[in-house]
């Protein structure tokens, strides 16, 4: 959805998922490989609510063994996200790509 927040989504190791080049939108749980940095009119804990609604419907909820685990990772996520667009003015558009090396989301400009 144009204008919805994304995260990162759960990272597997099957080389054909592609899961490793997109994003995930906390709303409608699609998919998307570039994203816009915005301003959002959402406080920081109706994003972190709203990523922890998200991750029930995600493979993470499977892969943890507590439910307070999922606020963590929420909120690590929306943090993450912020920490990436603080480094871009308003109205640049990213390419998500995770570096297996290196274990991280690396981001370029795309316009």
């Amino acid at each position: 959805m144009n204008g919805e927040i994304v995260v990162a989504p759960f990272v597997c190791n099957d080389d054909g998922c592609d899961c490793d080049h997109v994003h995930q939108g906390i709303v409608s749980h699609g998919y998307s490989t570039q994203a816009e940095v915005s301003e959002v009119a959402t406080s920081p804990d109706g994003l972190v609510l709203a990523c922890r609604s998200h991750l029930d419907f995600s493979q993470w909820a499977a892969i943890v063994d507590n439910p307070a685990e999922l606020d963590m990772l929420a909120a690590d996520l929306i943090d993450a996200m912020g920490e990436t667009a603080n480094h871009h003015p308003i109205g640049t558009v990213l390419r998500m790509m995770f570096d297996h090396r290196a274990s991280r989301w690396r981001y370029t400009t795309v316009t």
